[in-house]
């Protein structure tokens, strides 16, 4: 049935791997080629079935992990369904502890459900976690957006960014990120200028030839 799909015979190929699983409902290989097929088809339930069977099977927790990082993907996108992608991530960091992707998604997961303490939570653990500084600035700069853009907070917002800049003052990101706040609040004269400063930061680093 893969090598059908393969060559573009994709009804062959179904039909192939429906026997398969006939035969042997649990074929681990089976299945994921036939969850890879309907995927390719734009057939998401029949996907979304196929890979909660594969997550069954699947004989490690690094394969079962990546099964249900697809089916979270599918939750996030082609089947919106914030309680289903929750769980998924949830199974993810059982088996990837520190996931960062899975732990960002999971953040705004929680953003989708209206989850705020949770999702403030979440995001200040991966700050405290954050070990490189560009990391820790990334991920300083998602808190602000989560208690801007999740919690409504504009106050602890502009207290986060204004602590981003006194730690990172010549990071061209933490300016931008500073320009995208006073833009969503209306607050078009602090934006102008913030954009000027990044726009001067920019052509210092490119003097310098750090970009």
């Amino acid at each position: 049935g893969r090598a059908l799909a393969d060559v573009g015979d994709r009804d062959a190929a179904r039909r192939a791997l429906g026997a398969a699983l006939e035969a042997n409902p649990d074929h681990a290989d089976a299945l994921e080629a036939y969850a890879n097929l309907a995927l390719a088809e734009g057939d998401w339930k029949r996907a979304e079935e196929t890979w909660i069977r594969l997550a069954r099977v699947a004989s490690t927790p690094d394969k079962q992990a990546e099964i249900y990082g697809r089916l979270a993907a599918l939750y996030d996108s082609e089947l919106p369904n914030p309680q289903r992608s929750e769980i998924c991530y949830r199974e993810i960091l059982k088996r990837r502890p520190n996931d960062l992707h899975a732990t960002s998604a999971l953040v705004k997961v929680y953003g989708r459900l209206g989850d705020v303490v949770k999702a403030e939570q979440l995001q200040t653990e991966l700050v405290e976690r954050a070990a490189a500084p560009d990391d820790k600035r990334r991920l300083t700069l998602a808190l602000a957006e989560v208690y801007d853009e999740i919690a409504k907070d504009k106050r602890s917002a502009q207290t986060i960014l204004e602590k981003a800049r006194k730690a990172w003052p010549h990071e061209p990101a933490v300016l931008r990120a500073t320009a995208r706040h006073h833009e969503r609040h209306g607050e078009t004269a602090a934006e102008n200028v913030l954009l000027d400063r990044t726009a001067a930061e920019a052509r210092r680093a490119l003097a310098h030839g750090r970009v």
